[in-house]
């Protein structure tokens, strides 16, 4: 049963991880509805389960930032409340690199400012 659970973690991990490559960004109810699988996941998980469920956690966490400004790139007409997960995910970067990072956002956004403007402003906003 246990391997079972874990071929399913490692299948729907890896379908995250091929969706994100292509420079998907998840909306916020996404990225809401994730942390809250997560957490019923964790509910009576084992140790080894618990792992894995930081693990894919963390690598998601990690590669939000980076997916979201390749989607923006990369999207001509990017749905503008991505913008917001934009936001959350620069909140959750490490302060050291958050000049880094904001730049990065600022270029990555900057052909949808007009398109997109008040969602833009709330960035700037979050940027500040």
């Amino acid at each position: 049963m246990n391997k079972i659970i874990l071929v399913l973690v490692v299948v729907i991990f890896s379908s995250c991880l091929s969706a994100n490559a292509a420079g998907y960004c998840p909306s916020s109810q996404e990225v809401h509805n994730k942390s809250v699988s997560w957490m019923t996941r964790s509910t009576g998980a084992s140790l080894d389960q618990l792992n894995a469920l930081i693990k894919e956690q963390d690598s998601y966490m990690n590669n939000l930032l980076p997916n979201c400004l390749n989607y923006f790139k990369s999207t001509p007409n990017a749905n503008c409340d991505r913008l917001s997960t934009v936001s959350a995910a620069y909140m959750m970067t490490p302060k050291d690199k958050q000049n880094l990072a904001k730049l990065q956002i600022l270029t990555a956004t900057a052909p949808h400012k007009a398109r997109c403007q008040y969602q833009f402003q709330a960035l700037q906003l979050m940027l500040k």
